[in-house]
């Protein structure tokens, strides 16, 4: 199944098989969507909806995740210009977007970034590039961190994404450095969680803020979880309860509880 599913990916890139949902990302404080994160759907003409858990780690083994990975990030770049253009969204508002080791380790990369941002006429903050902690950790990640760093330079923001899975956390905030903290959702003060816990959180967040980055906590889906998540400080939350992956032509804009 993994072989052939491999081997669909390229088909399914060029026949339009692909395509993005939104999920928005709210302000913990003013409820009102700050970003959203663009999240990359298979929709497989015989097998119907394929989870992305079942075929990006494909994809990033067979290497084809890095032209799917540039099409992901055109079409980010894509939608934002038209949410801009038709006043849905305000020139802060940025998209977010996952990008694996393999693209950042690309010397071409930043230059590639650079470039869609000028044919989409964004600025850089307009565009979050989401690194997954464990890329910035492993054995080969110095082409990584040096595209961090070089993004970065140009304005692009960075964000860790599922901070708090891997031993390395507190180093790469001071270490490597980046604009917007993840929080892991298995952090994010779920049910269950305890006092010690919230305040780990709140640690966290007053460490991030000192360093000028912002926290978004992730799978947020219980109203008593967000007032946790509010009283640690986080600045915005993603997740179930405050909204939904949609289509680009269905964001919400304000949450709903």
């Amino acid at each position: 199944m993994r072989t052939e599913l491999a081997s669909a990916l390229s088909t399914a890139l060029r026949e339009g098989q692909l395509r993005l949902e939104f999920q928005p990302i709210f302000s913990a404080v003013s409820e009102m969507a700050e970003a959203a994160e663009a999240l990359l759907r298979w929709n497989h003409p015989t097998r119907g909806r394929i989870e992305a858990g079942e075929f990006i780690p494909i994809a990033q083994e067979t290497g084809v995740i890095v032209p799917i990975g540039d099409w992901v990030l055109q079409q980010a770049c894509t939608t934002a210009r038209a949410w801009i253009d038709d006043n849905l969204v305000g020139s802060r508002f940025s998209v977010h977007v996952n990008v694996s080791r393999l693209q950042l380790a690309s010397p071409a990369f930043v230059n590639r970034v650079v470039d869609l941002l000028r044919e989409h006429r964004l600025r850089p903050r307009q565009i979050v590039l989401e690194v997954r902690e464990a890329s910035l950790v492993d054995n080969d990640s110095d082409e990584v961190i040096r595209s961090v760093r070089a993004l970065r330079r140009v304005g692009v923001r960075v964000a860790i994404d599922n901070f708090g899975t891997g031993s390395h956390a507190l180093s790469l905030m001071t270490d490597i450095g980046a604009d917007v903290l993840k929080l892991d959702g298995s952090l994010a003060l779920p049910n269950g969680a305890s006092e010690t816990d919230t305040r780990v959180v709140r640690a966290l967040v007053l460490l991030a803020h000192a360093l000028n980055m912002e926290v978004v906590a992730e799978r947020v889906t219980g109203l008593e979880q967000l007032r946790r998540l509010r009283a640690a400080g986080c600045d915005l939350v993603q997740g179930h309860l405050v909204g939904s992956p949609m289509p680009p032509d269905q964001l919400v804009v304000h949450m709903e509880l």
